[in-house]
């Protein structure tokens, strides 16, 4: 299936309860037994997850040494992806949470392709009412969140500045991935942002914020997923929501490398832009209101002779299509 879409697998071992014997046999089965080639392997999930599974930053990053050394016997060539963070605060330790990251990397940094986590800024789990991770739209498109920051839009410019220090210093090969994002991770699953044009919006703007400090990967949770599953591209009708469109809008039109954009109204209007391989510049404006917003595009070093235009709308923030 992977082949058929153009896509590379990244395949989840089970450091939780599995072992090493048993990831090496199905490293065996995938690449030796049945020639798959599987470059990425990605080393547990979320082991800051207060689960109770992993104690602490030492216990993941010994899991990690064993594994991927276990791993690495079968199959010299894979390129292994961790620690897969819950959230960005715990690189760092920020808002008074412990440092994962720093331990993990100083450690095992040398056999770290991918240096992982993910991002979510709301949850339908907070149990906080004056919290700024409330699901609301307003909250889903602050610019700053001063009383848990993961929550901002702007998070990303503390976030990936503070992931590309760590890497210079502890393993300079290696490229930031960010392996899941997505509105919600709580129990909600996004229900009524993620599946709405909010959600589609939210998208369009982080996904080009992110882009823009050239990760080795952004990755969508999820595809498909149940009726449970708001968060999902496609329902499991297998209709798409509106944020399909978005993903759909940067894979076909947007460039192979950013352009530096800036928009004196970022609260209401974000953009993003790109030159592409036919000499194009594309640009992309998210509307973050309900309202029209005329804009002067004005280009530096560019002089634009004819344009196309896309657009993705709905009539509401709640429009499921």
């Amino acid at each position: 299936l992977a082949k058929l879409v153009g896509a590379e697998p990244l395949v989840a071992i089970n450091v939780k309860r599995g072992t090493e014997a048993a990831a090496k046999d199905l490293l065996r089965y995938m690449n030796v037994e049945k020639g798959y080639g599987v470059k990425y392997l990605q080393i547990g999930n979320e082991p800051d997850l207060t689960d109770d599974m992993t104690a602490g930053p030492q216990v993941y990053a010994d899991q990690l040494i064993r594994f991927t050394d276990a791993l690495r016997s079968v199959d010299p060539n894979i390129k292994i992806i961790g620690p897969e963070m819950l959230t960005g605060a715990h690189v760092g330790g920020m808002h008074g949470t412990v440092d994962w990251m720093t331990p993990i990397l100083s450690q095992t940094a040398g056999r770290i392709h991918g240096i992982s986590w993910h991002y979510y800024p709301l949850d339908s789990g907070q149990k906080s009412p004056t919290s700024s991770a409330i699901m609301s739209i307003e909250h889903l498109f602050q610019e700053a969140a001063h009383d848990w920051r993961p929550a901002a839009l702007a998070f990303v410019d503390e976030v990936m500045p503070a992931l590309d220090q760590l890497r210079a210093a502890h393993a300079p090969n290696a490229e930031v991935w960010v392996t899941e994002i997505a509105e919600d991770p709580g129990p909600d699953s996004g229900a009524g942002i993620s599946d709405t044009l909010a959600g589609a919006l939210w998208v369009g703007d982080v996904i080009g914020r992110y882009g823009e400090y050239g990760p080795g990967a952004v990755l969508r949770w999820l595809f498909k997923g149940s009726t449970m599953h708001s968060y999902g591209l496609v329902d499991p009708f297998h209709v798409p929501r509106p944020a399909y469109g978005v993903y759909w809008m940067y894979a076909r039109h947007f460039g192979d490398h950013f352009v530096d954009s800036t928009s004196s109204s970022i609260t209401d209007v974000a953009v993003h832009a790109s030159t592409r391989t036919d000499g194009r510049v594309a640009v992309v404006l998210v509307n973050k209101t309900t309202s029209p917003r005329r804009v002067k595009v004005a280009f530096d070093g560019f002089a634009p002779c004819e344009g196309e235009e896309l657009t993705l709308t709905g009539n509401g923030y709640e429009a499921k299509t």
